[in-house]
């Protein structure tokens, strides 16, 4: 169990503190360049903030892809179940009919000597009042 214990904490570290940790010092180093770089030179200034918005706005743009991709994907399943669903249903609702019709016929047959018995007893307690 310690071992992987151990393998999991080396999988966490690996998988998702290191590129996330490497992911904030790139960001990090290229605010600090974008500030180190600020002089009296506007030119060099501006080429620095067109490469801060082209960074801060790729992520934004990967996210808004995947979530427009998970929609696409969500229509499509929705069409295609809209088409499968009825068919399943019909089908879903014979099997329903039908097991209702052996469940009526078998409660018609457990009854049937209990109603006799007390039908003949009926008419005999009639005939002789």
């Amino acid at each position: 169990m310690d071992k992987k214990q151990n393998s999991t904490k080396k999988e966490l570290i690996l998988q998702i503190y290191f590129p996330l940790i490497g992911f904030v010092f790139l960001v990090l180093a290229i605010g600090l360049l974008a500030i180190l770089s600020t002089t009296n030179d506007f030119s060099q200034t501006a080429d620095w903030a067109n490469v801060s918005v082209v960074v801060l706005s790729v992520p934004f743009l990967i996210f808004t892809f995947i979530i427009l991709a998970v929609i696409v994907l969500l229509i499509y399943g929705q069409a295609k179940l809209i088409r499968w669903l009825p068919i399943q249903l019909k089908r879903l609702y014979a099997l329903v009919l039908t097991i209702s019709a052996a469940v009526w016929r078998f409660s018609d047959k457990a009854a049937q000597p209990i109603i006799k018995v007390n039908g003949w007893k009926a008419a005999l307690n009639r005939l002789f009042k």
